[in-house]
């Protein structure tokens, strides 16, 4: 999602993950699409260990909650298929979106997407290896989080 929002744009993106490997692969994959990673002003893609959960409860001048809160974008990608991640994802997200920040999430059908909570902006059926699935396609959904209104 970073590196299309690179491609796509944005100024200046960072990429959260978890797992420092997986960070190491969109440094890669940046690499390999042009897309130049470090700070800024000489990159356009950083990337930093993130857990969302320590997110959640983090005080506004945590760097990286400031970093969330100045963003004017926030994507999220498949972070509701276990309870107390997606409490912390939508606890994150809508502390993005109260910023000001436009806020989208991807989501293959995940069992602790919240109802109701997401506005759906498109549906892609995505080819997926049954291994790691249940099936061979996803219904997967790009939804918005509205901004918080007064």
């Amino acid at each position: 999602m970073s590196i299309a929002a690179a491609l796509a744009g944005a100024a200046h993106v960072l990429a959260l993950d978890l797992d420092p490997l997986a960070l190491t692969a969109t440094g890669l994959n940046a690499g390999l699409n042009g897309v130049t990673v470090g700070a800024p002003p000489t990159g356009r893609l950083a990337t930093a260990v993130a857990d969302v959960v320590t997110m959640a409860h983090a005080p506004d001048d945590d760097p990286l909650v400031a970093a969330l809160l100045a963003a004017d974008v926030v994507l999220a990608g498949d972070l509701f298929f276990e309870r107390s991640l997606a409490a912390a994802t939508l606890a994150v997200l809508r502390r993005a979106a109260a910023g000001g920040a436009v806020v989208m999430a991807g989501d293959p059908g995940r069992t602790y997407l919240p109802p109701d909570t997401f506005t759906p902006v498109a549906t892609f059926d995505v080819p997926v290896a049954a291994a790691l699935e249940d099936a061979p396609v996803r219904r997967t959904r790009v939804l918005t989080l509205p901004r918080p209104t007064g």
